[in-house]
């Protein structure tokens, strides 16, 4: 379903506070499916794309936007996404990175 289910975004500078970090959802199906939902580990997390209907055989961008800490950290959240897909109705994925203090 999801073209990745890891996603390092390595070494971040210190005081950016934004990142949009984007998923590729491939529908392999002869059939449209849909993305329900997801659960954000972190309140740091959002989504406005969903729900999102994925035509068959196509696929869909979904954004996953992520405020960052103001402090150095090492980091690892995760997205579960909730679909109608009765083979497969969840799916992870995990970000992961480093807050630093960039020269």
């Amino acid at each position: 379903m999801f073209d990745v289910s890891k996603i390092d975004l390595g070494t971040i500078d210190l005081g950016t506070k934004k990142l949009i970090v984007p998923v590729h959802v491939q529908n392999t199906a002869d059939k449209e499916m849909r993305l329900l939902g997801a659960y954000l580990s972190c309140g740091c997390m959002s989504l406005e794309e969903l729900p999102l209907t994925i035509p068959a055989r196509s696929n869909r961008r979904v954004e996953i936007n992520l405020t960052l800490p103001d402090a150095e950290t090492d980091f690892t959240l995760s997205v579960k996404f909730f679909s109608d897909d009765p083979v497969s109705p969840s799916t992870h994925v995990l970000l992961s990175g480093r807050v630093k203090k960039c020269l």
